[in-house]
């Protein structure tokens, strides 16, 4: 595992994910508490060469639980050249290349997806 900073100015995620120097990346955000190592790998086991797989809910990507792969660097730095930074918009752009396969989430897994941000987050749950 590699410690990659954001170079400034910062675009969240964009900014990380544009620094990718490996085949393929896991992204995975660090306020998702319940997420399972058994999902991590059912993910793994649906990438191949030069495609990645994002899991998405209702129609909507889990863009920060997902895998990216290096052929999705250059819509990463074109998309921080431009003005929308939204992982959503990129994602969704990837998925239009066939560069990200979408999984979609079972209703059973999509408390995997929680997120804890705060303690009242996790006292809700």
């Amino acid at each position: 595992m590699q410690f990659v900073a954001d170079d400034p100015p910062s675009r969240g995620p964009l900014s990380g994910l544009a620094q990718m120097h490996t085949a393929h990346l896991l992204a995975l955000a660090v306020d998702m508490p319940f997420m399972s190592e058994q999902y991590l790998k059912f993910l793994c086991d649906q990438m191949e060469p030069g495609i990645g797989v994002v899991p998405t809910i209702d129609n909507r990507a889990e863009p920060l639980v997902a895998i990216y792969p290096r052929e999705a660097v250059a819509d990463f730095r074109s998309a921080l050249a431009g003005t929308d930074f939204s992982l959503q918009s990129v994602v969704r752009r990837l998925v239009e290349r066939g560069k990200l396969r979408e999984v979609r989430v079972k209703k059973y897994e999509t408390k995997l997806f929680l997120n804890v941000n705060e303690l009242s987050d996790a006292s809700a749950l």
